[in-house]
C-alpha cells in the first residue's frame, strides 16, 4: 500500500494538529531558532557594511603620514626636535619605493575664511598633486579634476565639497563661478559628490592645486622652501600596507636622520591596515552571533527530535496495524518524517518571517536607537532555508527510521 503525497500531507497535519499545545511549544522553539539565526546575523552583517562604509568615505586602501618629532635628552617635548616634509621626500618616495602604487604630498590649512557672492564660512583648505583623486574617495558630482599642468602652471581653481557648494552658493550652479579663500580669488571647476553626512570633512574641503596652495598659503613654521604637511599614499598590494610603511619609512629615516626606533617622528595612519582589523572583527562578530543562533535552533531540533519520539511511542499499535495491512516500512518513514518536516518548516518559515519583521523594525529606528542597521541580505535567507532544512531532516530522519522499523507482531502486542 503506497500512499499519496496529497494524502501524506493531510495526515501529517491532522497529526499535529491534533497536539495544538504540544505542536505549538515544539514550533515555538524552531521559530525562536531561526528568527534569533537570521536576526543576530543581520546585525553582524550591518556591522561590517557600516564600518565598510565609513572607509569608502577616505579609501580603504590608503596610508596617511605627517612628520611628528625626534625625541632626545629624557625624552621629553621639551627635548625635542620638530621634523619638516619637503617635495623632495616626495620625489625620493616614488624613486626609490616600488611597493607605493600612487601618492601625493599635501599642504593645506583649517579654518580658512572663504566667501563668495552669495555666502561665506569657514572651511578646510587643501593642496594636492592630480594623484589623490585616483587616492582618496572624492568622486566628482560635476566639473573636473585637478591635472599636472594646473599645479605647475600655479592656477586659482579650485574644487569644492558639497557643503560647501551649498553654504556659498545657496544651491545655484556653482562651476566657473568665483570664491574667496583668505581675499584671494580662485574659479570653481569642479564639486565633489556629498560623502557620509554633511559634516565630514570631505564635504567641507576646498581642495586646490598642490602648488597653488604652497604658493598663497605657505605652512607655517616649516624652514624649507618647499615644504609638504603630509603624504597621502596608495600601496601597491594592500594585504601588504606595513611593509609599504617600512620602505617609506627607510627613505624618510635617511632624509631627516632619525632611526628605527624613533617612534614618534612619524604619524602614520594605516586604513588598509585598519580595514583588515575590522573584516577580522566583523567575521569573529558573525561567528559569534551565528553560533548563538545556531545553538538556539539546535535546542529547538531536540525538541522536534524528542517530541517525535514520544509520538512513536505512542502510536506502536498504530503502526503495527499499519504494517499488518499492507504499509510497507518505506510508508511508515515518510509518513512520521512528512510530520516533523510540516512541523519544523512550519515553524521555520513563522520564525524567519518573525526574524525579517523584527530587523526591519531596528533597521527603521537604528539611528534614534545609535546602533548600526542590520542588513537583511537573499544570501541570509539562503542561509536560513539551508540550516532549517537539514534541522528538519536531523530532528525527523531517526524517529521516523525508528518507527519504520518496528516489526508488525511486536507493535500489535504493544500495549494501549
Amino acid at each position: 500500500m503506497t500512499i499519496s503525497l496529497r494524502d501524506l500531507a493531510a495526515q501529517s497535519a491532522a497529526t499535529v494538529w491534533s497536539h495544538k499545545l504540544r505542536s505549538a511549544l515544539t514550533a515555538f522553539g524552531i521559530a525562536w531558532g531561526i528568527a534569533s539565526l537570521l536576526l543576530l546575523a543581520s546585525v553582524g552583517e550591518g556591522f561590517e557594511r557600516d564600518q565598510k562604509k565609513g572607509f569608502d568615505r577616505i579609501g580603504e586602501n590608503l596610508i596617511q603620514i605627517r612628520p611628528g618629532r625626534v625625541m632626545f635628552g629624557q625624552g621629553t617635548r621639551a627635548g625635542a626636535r620638530p621634523v619638516f616634509f619637503n617635495y623632495g621626500d616626495f620625489e625620493a618616495i616614488v624613486r626609490d619605493c616600488p611597493q607605493v602604487r600612487r601618492i601625493t604630498p599635501g599642504v593645506g590649512r583649517t579654518n580658512v575664511r572663504m566667501s563668495s557672492a552669495a555666502g561665506s564660512g569657514h572651511f578646510i583648505l587643501a593642496g594636492v598633486l592630480s594623484a589623490y583623486f585616483e587616492i582618496a574617495t572624492s568622486p566628482l558630482k560635476e566639473g573636473r579634476p585637478i591635472t599636472a599642468a594646473d599645479s605647475e602652471e600655479r592656477r586659482q581653481i579650485v574644487i569644492i565639497g558639497d557643503e560647501m557648494r551649498r553654504a556659498l552658493f545657496a544651491g545655484r550652479p556653482a562651476l566657473g563661478e568665483t570664491l574667496y579663500a583668505g581675499g584671494i580669488p580662485f574659479t570653481v571647476v569642479g564639486v565633489i559628490e556629498r560623502v557620509g553626512e554633511p559634516r565630514y570633512p570631505v564635504n567641507l574641503t576646498a581642495i586646490l592645486p598642490f602648488r597653488t596652495a604652497q604658493k598663497f598659503f605657505p605652512t607655517l613654521g616649516s624652514p624649507d622652501p618647499d615644504p609638504v604637511n603630509s603624504l597621502l599614499l596608495q600601496p601597491a598590494d594592500p594585504e601588504r600596507s606595513r611593509e609599504t610603511i617600512a620602505q617609506v619609512r627607510g627613505v624618510l629615516e635617511k632624509r631627516h636622520g632619525f632611526g628605527p626606533g624613533d617612534r614618534d617622528a612619524l604619524e602614520t595612519r594605516d586604513y588598509a591596515d585598519m580595514f583588515r582589523q575590522v573584516r577580522l572583527v566583523a567575521l569573529a562578530m558573525n561567528l559569534f552571533l551565528g553560533g548563538v543562533g545556531a545553538v538556539t535552533l539546535a535546542l529547538g531540533a531536540v525538541g522536534v527530535m524528542n517530541i517525535m519520539l514520544v509520538s512513536v511511542s505512542e502510536r506502536v499499535v498504530e503502526i503495527g496495524i499499519r504494517k499488518a495491512s499492507g504499509a510497507t516500512s518505506a510508508d511508515i518513514l515518510w509518513q512520521f518524517f512528512a510530520e516533523s518536516t510540516y512541523l519544523t518548516f512550519g515553524a521555520g518559515l513563522l520564525g524567519m518571517a518573525a526574524g525579517w519583521g523584527a530587523g526591519q523594525a531596528l533597521l527603521r529606528n537604528s539611528e534614534s536607537l545609535g546602533i548600526w542597521a542590520p542588513v537583511m541580505t537573499w544570501q541570509l535567507g539562503l542561509i536560513g532555508a539551508a540550516v532549517l532544512g537539514g534541522v528538519g531532516i536531523a530532528a525527523g530522519l531517526w524517529p521516523a527510521r525508528r518507527a519504520a522499523a518496528l516489526p508488525p507482531a511486536a507493535a500489535l502486542r504493544a500495549e494501549v
